[in-house]
């Protein structure tokens, strides 16, 4: 929403929460209703997160956010040509915010997130989740063991440069929650999608929980950091 006052834009992002809410729990619901009421309230999401960002928008995050609605609308589909083109539009996503908190300037080590060796642990943790993500798609379709597995790997990079950035405490805290949410979020659909296909629908709604809470984390963290 190109204009929008600050009063507005809080409105828009109070609103997206709210939608949030009630998407989370009508993917936790299993219902055959559930899943076509979703149809409306999944594509919303990103659009109103957009028109709420705090202004002015960076064009990395605008294009995060607009390939995570395209990513979105994909995966309201069954079948591997939906998770797919899915995974295509989340890729483009976490490049967008990959390059955004790549360009900001790297803080000195001292005074990055978190010490060193924690932060060396998240890459190892996230290394090994890629690849054994890549392993379980394996079983749904060779096809998909590489994608997944590079799609994974492009994730964790993204969460371990927002840990890394220069900017106000606020931010930086804000960018690391929202990027090591959105590592959880994928986490748990690698294991629902490839895994345990069986599982209760419930695990759906964790996923968007994290889902939707990283994506708000990552708008109110990118917008705070330096241009």
């Amino acid at each position: 929403m190109p204009g929008a006052s600050p009063r507005g834009r809080a409105a828009l992002r109070a609103t997206y929460l709210v939608l949030a809410a009630v998407d989370t729990a009508l993917a936790a619901s299993g219902r055959p209703r559930a899943h076509r009421v979703r149809r409306i309230t999944k594509p919303a999401l990103m659009p109103l997160l957009l028109a709420g960002n705090p202004a002015p928008g960076h064009p990395l995050l605008v294009t995060a956010q607009v390939a995570s609605g395209v990513g979105d609308v994909a995966l309201l589909r069954s079948g591997d040509r939906a998770l797919r083109a899915g995974m295509a539009g989340f890729a483009v996503a976490q490049a967008g915010y990959l390059a955004r908190f790549a360009f900001a300037r790297r803080l000195p080590a001292a005074e990055r997130t978190g010490p060193p060796r924690r932060r060396i642990a998240l890459a190892a943790v996230a290394a090994t989740n890629s690849v054994a993500a890549g392993v379980a798609a394996r079983r749904r379709d060779p096809a998909l063991q590489l994608p997944t597995t590079a799609y994974g790997l492009l994730l964790s990079t993204m969460a371990l440069t927002a840990l890394s950035v220069r900017g106000e405490r606020r931010a930086r805290l804000l960018a690391g929650a929202g990027a090591v949410s959105f590592l959880v979020s994928d986490s748990v659909l690698a294991y629902r999608e490839h895994v345990r296909p069986d599982s209760p629908p419930a695990l759906d709604g964790v996923v968007m929980a994290t889902y939707t809470a990283a994506q708000v984390l990552l708008a109110e963290g990118s917008s705070r950091l330096p241009r």
